[in-house]
Order: C-alpha cells, then structure tokens, then sequence
C-alpha cells in the first residue's frame, strides 16, 4: 500500500479498506502514511493495518514529516536505507523524494543515492548471515525516473533518477513505491516489474502472491485492485 495521507477522523475508512484487504503474511507501506501528521496519526495507522498483517515495513513519504520517519526508524519497521528478510524475500528501500517543496521531506538526488548504498550494504550483511534464495525487493516512495510509473500531471516525468540509476545497477526481481497518483498499475522499467501501488486514499492496494515453483526458484504474482468506493480525498 502506499499514500493513504491519513488525518484525524479516518480512523472508520482505513478500517473498511483493511477489511476488503483481509489477511496477508507481510505488508509493505511505501509511504505518505500521514498527511503532514505526528506520530499520533502514525500510531492510529500502524494499530489499524496491524489487523491486515503483523510483520509490517514502511518508508516515509514526501508528505510525512521528519518526525514520523524517526518513529518508524524506532519502531524497527523502517527500511529507509535498511535491509530485513521476511520469509523468502529479502527488501530494503528509500524514503522520501528529490527535493521538491520546502514542506516536503525530500533529499538531493546524492542523498538518495547514498541511503540505497547502505540498504545494499545492509542487505550484503544480511546474506551473508542468512544466505538462500530470495526475492528481491526494492520499496521506495518515489518511482525511478522515466518509468511510466512515474509520470505527472501533463505526462511529465517526475521520479528519482537515483532510484532509476540504482535499479540500473543492482538486482531485483520487484520495484514497488507510490507517490504519483495517476499512474497505478505494473509496468516494466529496464526488465524489471514496477509497481505503482496507487492511493490507498482512494480505495487502490496490491497484492503480490509468492510461491515456489521448484527448489530454487519463486514464482511471483501480481494483481492491481481497488474496492469499489471511494475513501477519501
């Protein structure tokens, strides 16, 4: 899931949302839990999706302050700049946007680049404690730039060309992040599938069933879905 850009008040329809969800063994939050929130609004969030899955990762968003992504890196649930292996996926990510507006929490494209570097580092540490076959997954806030995942108002790209880079140089088998509303769906960046979880605000959510196929090799599958109605705005 990613930008619910959840307030005071929506406490009854994030809880509908995660009834039409059900159950799942892990949920990844890929930012914009919050709109401009504190940690109490985090704490609303965590406690509700707590009902969907009890092994949840996050990154923060460009519309989530400062405060909010320190809570998650308390909380031991941030991936920004971290690796953690769950089952038979090994995912790491990045938080935040290139730098935007003042308001939001975003970082130069160098930052952005350095955070990945230490999730690679991170997870490099991890193999080799835990050495196997995973699926790896890479969650960020923002697309890669010129992906069509990434594309704004007036079909403009406006996505990290540190992700793009990154995902240029290191292996993954899945991309998911958030942050452009109008582009939901699974597309294809450079051979690898990236998806666009789209607002959860509004209904939208993905579901990723990974299974094994033989001894050494995990099939995955995806599926784009949105409830019937409307959430919020």
């Amino acid at each position: 899931m990613s930008d619910l850009h959840f307030k005071k008040g929506y406490d009854d329809k994030l809880i509908s949302l995660t009834q039409t969800i059900g159950k799942a063994d892990l949920l990844l939050l890929a930012g914009d839990l919050t709109h401009f929130g504190k940690e109490a609004e985090l704490d609303t969030v965590l406690n509700i999706l707590s009902g969907v899955s009890t092994n949840i990762y996050a990154v923060p968003g460009n519309c989530d302050t400062k405060a909010v992504a320190e809570s998650l890196k308390t909380r031991g649930i941030s991936l920004e700049g971290k690796a953690a292996i769950v089952g038979g996926c090994l995912i790491n990510g990045l938080g935040g946007v290139p730098q935007w507006r003042k308001v939001d929490y975003g970082f130069t494209e160098e930052e952005l680049l350095q955070t990945l570097s230490q999730g690679d580092e991170s997870a490099t540490a991890l193999l080799n404690e835990h050495p196997g076959a995973y699926i790896r997954i890479l969650l960020t806030h923002v697309p890669p730039y010129g992906s069509k995942a990434d594309r704004a108002m007036f079909m403009k790209h406006v996505g990290s060309k540190a992700v793009a880079e990154h995902i240029q140089q290191t292996q993954y088998d899945l991309c998911i992040c958030g942050h452009i509303h109008e582009c939901v769906g699974v597309f294809m960046f450079n051979e690898l599938p990236l998806i666009n979880c789209g607002p959860a605000r509004r209904g939208y959510y993905v579901v990723i069933n990974i299974g094994s196929e033989t001894n050494d090799q995990l099939k995955v599958n995806i599926e784009s879905k949105r409830d019937g109605s409307r959430f919020w705005l």
